[in-house]
């Protein structure tokens, strides 16, 4: 990998739910080779039954996307060049960021200018498997944050 590939970064996005503890989101910026240059997590959150009845079923885009989608990407130091997500939830990101959000089902055919770098990433790693990581830090963390 050239120098200039390593400097090129990827974002990786996604919630998990948990039934007793609500959404926490997670946030993994990787370098082409896989190699991770920042990680983020939030706090649980969950939806009162106010917000429950007002939102509806435009609930958990606002949740996932407004919520915690924006808080992990504004933590974010590094900008990657791309931020892939595997919940069309998030997709209410795209319009509170400047960097281009990509369903992980639309990588194959996306017309993005990163497909570049996208396709010289999963030379290495699989293009989902990020997003394994970032569950299990999430559950690592649920874990300590238990332990604690």
């Amino acid at each position: 990998m050239s120098e200039q590939e390593a400097q090129v970064s990827l974002g990786f996005i996604t919630v998990v739910d948990h039934d007793e503890l609500g959404c926490i989101g997670g946030y993994l910026i990787l370098n082409l080779g896989g190699r991770p240059l920042e990680f983020h997590c939030t706090a649980p959150v969950r939806a009162n039954r106010a917000q429950q009845i007002l939102y509806g079923v435009s609930l958990k885009p606002f949740l996932y996307g407004e919520l915690v989608g924006r808080s992990l990407i504004e933590k974010g130091l590094e900008t990657p060049i791309v931020i892939l997500a595997n919940q069309p939830e998030l997709n209410s990101l795209q319009a509170l960021i400047d960097v281009p959000l990509i369903q992980l089902d639309d990588v194959e055919n996306s017309q993005s200018t990163v497909i570049h770098e996208l396709q010289i990433f999963m030379e290495t790693i699989p293009i989902d498997e990020p997003f394994g990581r970032i569950t299990d830090a999430i559950e690592e963390a649920r874990r300590g944050a238990r332990a604690a």
